[in-house]
């Protein structure tokens, strides 16, 4: 398509009253060319042609081009085929090809609906074959959806099961532990006044707020009271200005402490084995508690999707019933659906197509041949010679 022939149609639609312009750089090629004679009555046959063309969209021609097809078309399919310029005739071999997609669809349409029509026996086998497998998958997903209910009610029993087992190892736990859980912060009490209170106070001497905290400390550890009561004695005061009492009393609250502080820990020892025994106890409970919790809300999600499965396949039996039964209407309707389709078919083909190959092909008109006038010979009369004959002789 070059560009004389983009020139030729902006020309041509410029006449046919389309505002086109000429692209940029083009130049105009002189004076508009002497239109080439037209058949006539062309204007209903180009209308027909024109609604022809656009039957092709639904082969994936384009909206634009069939209407720029149609366009140019009707400025070129009216001209004779012999006096038509070369880009007429490329515009009508678009065009040519343009209803051959249009044709082709009307046949598509034709055959679609002719094999559905034939194929009536063996769609109704079809269908009810289709309720037969829709009716035995919901009865199939109904057994699904009750098994699913069950398995939901048993999981959801085991995990309530768990529940008192757990608490009663916890409670157990607590309480079994609970002594030792004292002793342990006893010992952690009493070390504390040791590192706070009463090393400084060996090293530097105390006051009244440190004697008293520290008094607490080994009077809350079941130290001796006199023991207790002697303490300030040593501890009030400098380690230069201690007297040998005060050494005396000093080493008794250390061997005291020291004597404690291993009975504690002695018997934070003892609640070891069944400390950790409760704690075993406590953590199997538990895991067998996380898990029936797991399984009862697994169960939960399968018999909701049953369910849905359930809601689904009975939709399809109801829609597959309503196929079987609709069967007969369905036939009906095809046969109507091929018959308007031949019929448009038929009248594609001997309305637009006819028309557009009538003009497609159509000549200019030769004249007809003027034959010359003869005057014929005249017969001579029998009568009127013999009596020119007898004169002659008389």
């Amino acid at each position: 398509w070059t560009e004389a022939a983009t020139d030729w149609v902006i020309d041509q639609l410029k006449e046919a009253g389309d505002p086109m312009k000429r692209p940029a750089g083009s130049a105009a090629r002189g004076s508009t060319p002497k239109k080439a004679k037209v058949a006539d009555g062309s204007s209903g046959k180009l209308k027909s042609i024109e609604k022809a063309l656009k039957i092709a969209q639904k082969k994936g021609v384009p909206a634009e081009v069939i209407s720029l097809v149609g366009t140019m078309l009707s400025q070129s399919l009216p001209a004779y085929k012999d006096e038509r310029h070369e880009f007429q005739n490329e515009v009508v071999d678009m065009a040519d090809k343009v209803l051959a997609d249009s044709l082709s669809v009307l046949e598509d349409d034709v055959a679609k609906a002719q094999e559905i029509v034939d194929s009536g026996d063996g769609e109704k086998d079809r269908r009810e074959r289709a309720v037969a497998e829709a009716e035995a998958a919901y009865a199939a997903s109904q057994e699904d959806a009750k098994a699913k209910e069950e398995d939901k009610k048993a999981k959801a029993e085991a995990y309530k099961a768990t529940l008192a087992p757990l608490k009663a190892a916890k409670d157990a736990q607590k309480t079994g532990d609970a002594e030792g859980v004292a002793l342990e912060k006893e010992k952690e009490h009493l070390q504390g006044a040791i590192q706070n209170d009463l090393n400084p106070m060996k090293e530097a001497g105390g006051k009244q707020r440190q004697l008293a905290r520290l008094s607490q400390a080994i009077a809350r550890a079941g130290l001796e009271d006199s023991l207790i009561e002697s303490v300030h004695l040593p501890l009030s005061k400098a380690p230069d200005q201690r007297g040998r009492f005060d050494g005396v009393v000093l080493k008794s609250l250390e061997e005291a402490i020291e004597e404690k502080l291993a009975k504690l820990t002695s018997d934070i020892e003892a609640f070891g084995p069944a400390k950790e025994e409760r704690a075993a106890k406590v953590k199997e409970a538990q895991e067998a508690h996380d898990a029936a919790k797991e399984a009862s809300e697994s169960a939960t999600n399968a018999l909701a999707e049953a369910r849905k499965a359930e809601d689904s396949a009975k939709e399809a039996a109801a829609t597959a019933r309503k196929s079987a039964k609709s069967l007969d209407s369905d036939l009906a309707n095809a046969a109507t659906s091929l018959e308007e389709a031949k019929e448009e078919l038929s009248k594609f083909q001997n309305g637009a197509l006819a028309a557009f190959n009538e003009l497609k092909n159509r000549t200019v008109p030769q004249p007809e041949p003027h034959e010359s006038a003869e005057v014929p010979a005249a017969v001579p009369d029998p009568q009127e010679s013999a009596e020119a004959t007898a004169a002659v002789q008389g």
